[in-house]
């Protein structure tokens, strides 16, 4: 219960979707819907670009990524295609090399023109290490390069939205393309659009108006956070399902071992009561005693279930395809576990001791014995 507590606290759709996608604290990204556009007539123009700005007087616009289209990577027993995106420092954070560094699984940023950087994944398909040769054909053009290393694509070259499954596969030098395409200067792909917190509602409507025809596709925040949100409630109702089993069996047990103990101790208790035991002494022993058994009970749940929490909540992240989870202490969540507990004992105490109230101390030495 207690790791499914810690799952739910530590989990933030927001943050994650703020760390993958909207890393510049914006609240819409554009792309390009064809990425063959790009090298014919791309629709992420500087005039474009300035009507969005425009649109509101304190939107910025941020290059996130661009790309050189459609790629077939091919070296020996490995063949990669899809969406090839280029390294450049003229971006935002997803195309620059000082951000795809920190993602870098295995080798380096590439040194060199033809040097190029593939998806992490490809080598859980086949064998391939860096130093490796290939072939790569973007459009008609082909050229022979080398494998620098591997990124990670959860981070790096990410498909804008759930909408679209448009993530980068591989990564080339700025150099590289505009030597493969010399006709081409814009590699535009993908905008980030940054606005004021009281137009962001109606900024999306002006945004529609202004990428209408333009063959443009939108992704928000919020629209994000949403989705994220639906498939992670789906995962945390099935582990609440699995919390409240374990819940009711736990008090299932719990009634009884209290059952157990309080009809063991009948004797002892009547015996107690024959010496000048008051019931207001009976009361205050079975309130310390449930206290005592709250305690144990919670603190064993906190020894054990706080390193397995850590664990899960480091990992559950990386294992769905997520940012690593933050841990947090559950607080309230243990809080009314522990009230629950404390609470079930006191009711149990006090029908308890009305039992015996009801039977004189001989009547209940007679019955014990």
């Amino acid at each position: 219960m207690l790791v499914a507590a810690s799952m739910e606290v530590s989990f933030s759709a927001e943050q994650n979707v703020r760390t993958k996608m909207f890393k510049n604290g914006g609240s819409y990204r554009i792309y390009v819907n064809d990425p063959e556009q790009i090298l014919k007539d791309n629709p992420l123009t500087k005039e474009l670009e300035q009507k969005i700005i425009s649109a509101s007087g304190s939107n910025q616009v941020l290059s996130i990524r661009e790309s050189a289209g459609e790629c077939d990577l091919k070296a020996e027993g490995l063949s990669v295609e899809g969406l090839c995106d280029i390294i450049s420092n003229r971006g935002a954070y997803e195309g620059r090399e000082d951000f795809i560094s920190r993602y870098l699984v295995q080798g380096n940023l590439p040194q060199d023109k033809n040097e190029v950087l593939l998806v992490d994944i490809v080598q859980e398909i086949r064998p391939v290490s860096v130093g490796d040769h290939a072939t790569l054909k973007l459009g008609k053009n082909k050229t022979d390069v080398v494998i620098a290393g591997f990124f990670d694509a959860a981070y790096v070259g990410r498909s804008d939205g759930f909408k679209s499954e448009d993530g980068a596969n591989v990564m080339i030098t700025k150099d590289l393309a505009q030597e493969m395409f010399p006709e081409t200067e814009n590699f535009e792909y993908s905008w980030e659009i940054i606005t004021a917190e009281d137009s962001k509602e109606e900024m999306q409507k002006k945004l529609t108006d202004l990428v209408y025809d333009k063959n443009i596709s939108i992704c928000s925040f919020k629209t994000e956070v949403s989705y994220l949100q639906a498939q992670m409630n789906l995962i945390w109702g099935g582990v609440q399902r699995i919390s409240l089993f374990i819940l009711l069996f736990a008090v299932i047990n719990l009634i009884n071992m209290l059952l157990s103990n309080f009809n063991s101790r009948r004797w002892e208790l009547s015996v107690m009561r024959s010496i000048g035991l008051t019931q207001k002494q009976l009361n205050f022993m079975f309130l310390m005693e449930s206290g005592i058994y709250v305690v144990i009970s919670v603190g064993i749940t906190m020894i054990a279930g706080i390193p397995i929490s850590v664990f899960v909540c480091k990992y559950f992240g990386a294992f769905i395809g997520m940012e690593e989870m933050a841990y947090k202490f559950p607080s309230i969540q243990v809080l009314v576990y522990g009230l629950l507990l404390f609470i079930l004992q006191c009711i149990f105490s006090k029908l308890f001791v009305k039992n015996m109230n009801r039977h004189t101390i001989s009547e209940q030495l007679r019955s014990v014995e």
